[in-house]
């Protein structure tokens, strides 16, 4: 379920605008040294993380703003999935972007 940031409580700033770290679960080696820096965000939607925690077995990461916490990121099969903006999150972003292709180009 996509909701507002507003409606999961949320009692900080809306937009959630600026940089946030992701607390990354089933974690891949590699995924988690990309995930060591923060990401940048910028939304007032969320996808709840009760929606996808029962019954996902691929790499998913959260984040907390205040004292909400929701889904940002996705990696199931051949889909990634953000909640944040990899092309504007420098360094970290970029080695994201690096790593999907990568992997994609290997698999082919």
């Amino acid at each position: 379920k996509i909701k507002k940031l507003s409606s999961i409580k949320c009692k900080e700033p809306i937009p959630h605008v600026g940089y946030n770290s992701i607390i990354l679960k089933n974690k891949e080696k590699y995924l988690s040294k990309i995930f060591e820096k923060d990401f940048y965000f910028t939304h007032s939607y969320v996808v709840e993380k009760k929606s996808l925690e029962k019954n996902f077995n691929g790499n998913y990461g959260l984040t907390r703003y205040g004292d909400s916490e929701f889904l940002s990121f996705i990696k199931h099969q051949n889909i990634l999935a953000t909640q944040f903006h990899p092309e504007k999150s420098g360094e970290a972003g970029l080695n994201l972007l690096k790593y999907f292709y990568e992997e994609k180009k290997n698999n082919i």
